[in-house]
């Protein structure tokens, strides 16, 4: 079974299938590699996942942004620390929108998105510091 994403046209792009027996380790050196299609399938994946998260932000997310909220959920969770500063040694990555994406990729292929977004639906105090 599989995720047929589609670009911007609506056109069928790439289909992502889940990893049978797949342990929960990191995926190492091979993070980023791939075909450009399924580089461009996660593109569209976290684009999308900034697009949701920052809909309905209060002050429309003047206040950081998806960056700063997903540093405030790392707060919570201190094994999400790690991550985020791996992005944030990241000397190519200079813009807090840049960061989030970056973030969000790292997430995607370490498989600790999961986490992220967990902590965001478990704690109400920091959905109504964050969001209308």
């Amino acid at each position: 079974p599989g995720v047929t994403l589609h670009n911007a046209a609506g056109t069928p792009g790439v289909t992502l299938h889940t990893a049978a027996g797949y342990t929960g380790a990191p995926c190492g050196a091979s993070c980023g590699a791939g075909t450009r299609a399924e580089q461009d399938a996660v593109n569209m994946v976290v684009t999308a996942l900034v697009a949701v998260m920052a809909h309905g932000m209060k002050g429309g997310g003047d206040r950081g942004g998806v960056w700063a909220l997903l540093l405030a959920l790392a707060e919570l969770v201190p094994a999400l620390s790690l991550p985020v500063a791996l992005v944030k040694s990241m000397a190519h990555v200079l813009t807090p929108p840049g960061r989030a994406r970056a973030l969000l990729r790292l997430a995607m292929s370490d498989r600790s998105l999961a986490d992220f977004i967990a902590v965001l639906a478990r704690a109400p105090a920091l959905q109504e510091e964050w969001y209308e």
